[in-house]
């Protein structure tokens, strides 16, 4: 499974974290998230059920990936986040139509075996408005491909559809020469660093404090005070942890966390700060039990 792309991108004053990641070639889904804080403001899915039909290649994977986080990296720059808020709002009322048809026709067993064949795994509960904190314990969070959409035409009446088909269609007009990768440019001739004060092993299910400083100089010696510090814990079995702050006149901020509990897959603790215009980051693995 190609892991993804997270990326801060900064528009009017506001932080916006744009997180895209494959899904698995089992549930064949890319999905991008738009967070601010530790909530989720908009998302997007695609599937790539033809890539698997064609026989999988992992090239055209990773460039789909990477197309569709810079398409939302360069929405948000552009000041469309309420198109997507918009796009997904609507992508989540033809998700719940076709859930409502599921039900409808499971008094049909020959439909319904003809209906659900194309569809994902069935896990359309993601919670596309509130504090991520508010859903642990951990489970994964996939939905329905976006593009079953299309299987409600003979359904519908005409007009509704009308709505739901063009959506995708903004995010692809974005010009891609206003697309900046922060993980390559903004690092460059920057001085800002991130560290941790108190080196230890993360164990996943173990109450932590996590002491970070943020500083300035090669040699880490100027303390930067009230800079934006944000706290990722993320993992490819579990729902994603966020938390903010920002530092005090020592240039130290302190964050508590659960660390989630888990038996298999990966996960790290991604902290990362964004001082005038500039950003930094560090990581740290967390290790099963």
């Amino acid at each position: 499974m190609i892991t993804g792309f997270n990326t801060d991108v900064e528009h009017s004053g506001i932080v916006y974290h744009v997180q895209t990641e494959d899904k698995g070639v089992k549930s064949p889904l890319i999905l991008s998230l738009v967070y601010v804080g530790g909530t989720i403001l908009a998302s997007k899915r695609t599937p790539y059920d033809d890539l698997i039909e064609a026989g999988f290649d992992e090239k055209v994977l990773a460039e789909r990936l990477q197309r569709q986080h810079k398409l939302i990296c360069a929405a948000i720059r552009a000041g469309r986040i309420e198109d997507l808020k918009r796009q997904t709002e609507r992508e989540a009322g033809a998700r719940a139509k076709t859930t409502e048809e599921a039900q409808e026709e499971t008094t049909q067993p020959k439909a319904t075996e003809e209906t659900t064949k194309p569809k994902a795994p069935e896990e359309d509960f993601i919670i596309l408005h509130g504090n991520i904190a508010d859903f642990m314990p951990p489970s994964s969070f996939m939905a329905p491909p976006e593009n079953q959409t299309v299987e409600q035409q003979p359904i519908e009446p005409p007009a509704p559809e009308s709505t739901t088909v063009p959506a995708p269609k903004e995010t692809e007009h974005v010009d891609y020469s206003r697309v900046v990768d922060y993980s390559q440019t903004e690092k460059i001739e920057s001085d800002l660093q991130i560290s941790l004060l108190e080196e230890k092993k993360f164990i996943a299910g173990e109450y932590v404090k996590i002491l970070l400083r943020v500083a300035r100089g090669w040699d880490g010696s100027r303390s930067v005070a009230s800079a934006s510090v944000t706290l990722k814990v993320l993992g490819s079995t579990f729902r994603p942890l966020i938390f903010s702050g920002k530092t005090a006149n020592d240039g130290t901020v302190i964050f508590y966390a659960l660390l989630p509990y888990f038996t298999s897959g990966r996960a790290a603790i991604l902290a990362s700060v964004t001082d005038d215009g500039e950003r930094a980051e560090l990581r740290r693995v967390i290790h099963q039990p």
